[in-house]
């Protein structure tokens, strides 16, 4: 089958048991490349039929092709030579990025969650603030909010936006996922490592993974900064890069 998107929690067992709220609240991250889509993925897409067959997993696009988004399945070639290139594990811009890790959370005692509005509030104008000044088209307020406070002080925060699709603007809609930590400088994120280079947002070097198509946003795409102490991950599916960049980098005004 072909992968479009699946997610594994960014700090697993690790930060689940640290929070005492399992792994579902322990931050989220793009897992393995771009997994098979739920019915509602697909209706989701823009000229995606919810019938019809699709290529099989053998069929890429020939080299230089330009998608044509009027056809049914448009999409699916691009995911299938995403799901064979191998995924990055490496260091770029002093943090170090792979499927999993530890973020090595400073707190000598248990780490208390704190969720939904309350968490915005307690991080509100610190390094882990999950607010950006930058709002794309479609997004809501955010749907999952978890911070983690260590006697008081925040050493992780989490959120995630949804983004609406609109195909009259060919806008596909998809998630933003803010996830900001102290501790170790790691990003458990699995993004193939074609899509990976290094750059900068808000003048700080950041590492950044391009979606499949920048200018759709087909498929996952990542921006990671370290800054002062704080790591910050913000990782995205369906959303065009241009954009994503744009929301990290509003994450520091």
């Amino acid at each position: 089958m072909v992968r479009v998107k699946a997610r594994q929690w960014f700090a697993g067992a690790a930060i689940g048991v640290a929070l005492g709220v399992g792994a579902y609240a322990a931050g989220s991250a793009i897992s393995g490349n771009e997994s098979t889509p739920a019915a509602a993925d697909v209706a989701r897409l823009p000229n995606a039929p919810p019938t019809g067959t699709a290529p099989g997993p053998d069929v890429t696009p020939l080299p230089g092709s330009t998608p044509d988004t009027s056809q049914p399945f448009w999409y699916v070639p691009y995911l299938n030579q995403s799901y064979k290139t191998p995924l990055f594990d490496g260091t770029i811009a002093g943090v170090h990025i792979a499927s999993g890790g530890d973020y090595g959370l400073p707190c000598d005692t248990n780490v208390t969650p704190v969720e939904g509005a309350a968490g915005l509030t307690a991080v509100a104008g610190t390094p882990f603030s999950l607010t950006s000044s930058f709002r794309p088209d479609g997004i809501a307020s955010p749907d999952r909010i978890i911070v983690g406070l260590c006697r008081g002080r925040p050493v992780s925060a989490e959120a995630t936006y949804p983004v609406t699709s609109d195909p009259a603007t060919m806008r596909y809609g998809g998630t933003i996922l803010v996830f900001r930590h102290a501790g170790l400088p790691v990003a458990g994120l699995s993004i193939p490592r074609d899509r990976w280079s290094a750059g900068a947002i808000a003048g700080r070097p950041a590492a950044i993974a391009r979606p499949i198509l920048p200018d759709i946003g087909l498929g996952d795409s990542a921006v990671v900064v370290l800054d002062g102490g704080v790591v910050t991950i913000v990782s995205a599916s369906g959303i065009p890069q241009a954009q994503v960049e744009k929301f990290a980098a509003g994450l520091f005004q």
